[in-house]
This record gives structure tokens, C-alpha cells and sequence, in this order.
């Protein structure tokens, strides 16, 4: 069976690809700038105090400052790649796409194994019961633009793919 989108919503897919690839540059960029306020917060108040308490996680994104670790590095690797994808898709360059494509791949799984982790915690530990349904459906939202996206840019690698094995006839 032959999978491959033509069109990403009303754009062509080079479009489509170029301005999923600016959202995501958008994206980790605003995740590294609430990295740096999580970490600031974070380590001032265990310097101050000298350990940190389960309000402190719980009222910010990172949760934990061990988290940063692989956070900054993944950004800075997603924002190099995201870049590389817009020039590989306005160049019709698919092996500028393909690090890109791999690396959303594993993010994507990373991003299900945790969401599943929280919504876990939130039914059975904490007994929030309405929060555990609204991160299950952010969740599954989520995931469903993060495949739909992987589809586009997949659909991008077999168009440009496929464009360099067509003889085109002279004109004249």
C-alpha cells in the first residue's frame, strides 16, 4: 500500500514542511527560554535552601531539574535540524530532511512514553481524576499533530525522492 500526502492542508507540501519547520525553530526556542527560568528558579532556591520540595516540581514545566539535561542538548539538536529541514525543503534537498524526520521520530516516542508516565501518575497517585483526563486528551491531541506532521515530512522525502527519478521530455 502506497502512502503519501499531496497537500498539507491547503499548502502544497514544500510549504507545508517550511512553516511546520519555523514552528518548531518557534517551539524550542520558547522551550529553551523556560528552561533557563525553570533552572534560574530551581537553583536559587537550593542554594538558598538547600533542597528542593514537591511544590517546586509541580509549579513548573521541567518538574525536575535533571530534565534539563536532556532538554537543552535535544533543543539545541531540534533547532540545528529544524533549520536544516527548511533548507532541505526549499533546495528539494530530502538528506537535509531525513536527521530531522529521525529525530522527530524518537521525540515523538519519548513524548508518549512520558505523557503515559503522567496521566499513570495523575490517575494513581495523586487521584486527580479531571487533570488526568485533560492531559489523556492533550495527549492524544498532541500526538495526533506530532504523526501527522512525521506523515507530512515523510511525504516531503518520497516527493523529492521521487521528482529525481522522472526524465522530464525536451521542449523545444
Amino acid at each position: 500500500m502506497k502512502m503519501q500526502m499531496r497537500k498539507c492542508c491547503c499548502w502544497s507540501l514544500k510549504t507545508g514542511v517550511a512553516i511546520f519547520g519555523v514552528f518548531q525553530i518557534i517551539r524550542f526556542l520558547f522551550i529553551l527560554g523556560w528552561a533557563v527560568i525553570d533552572y534560574e528558579y530551581l537553583v536559587l532556591n537550593y542554594t538558598e535552601y538547600g533542597n528542593y520540595t514537591e511544590q517546586m516540581y509541580q509549579s513548573h514545566l521541567l518538574e525536575d531539574p535533571e530534565v534539563l539535561y536532556f532538554y537543552v542538548p535535544a533543543c539545541f539538536l531540534m533547532l540545528v535540524l529544524s533549520s536544516l529541514m527548511i533548507f532541505g525543503t526549499l533546495k528539494d534537498k530530502y538528506k537535509f530532511i531525513m536527521p530531522h524526520f529521525y529525530a522527530h521520530i524518537f521525540l515523538v516516542t519519548c513524548s508518549i512514553i512520558n505523557q503515559t508516565y503522567n496521566i499513570v501518575v495523575e490517575f494513581a497517585y495523586y487521584k486527580e481524576f479531571e487533570y488526568g483526563f485533560f492531559l489523556l486528551a492533550k495527549g492524544i491531541l498532541s500526538n495526533v499533530c506530532d504523526v501527522y506532521c512525521c506523515l507530512m515530512v515523510f511525504s516531503r522525502i518520497k516527493e523529492i525522492k521521487g521528482s529525481k527519478n522522472v526524465i522530464y521530455p525536451l521542449v523545444l
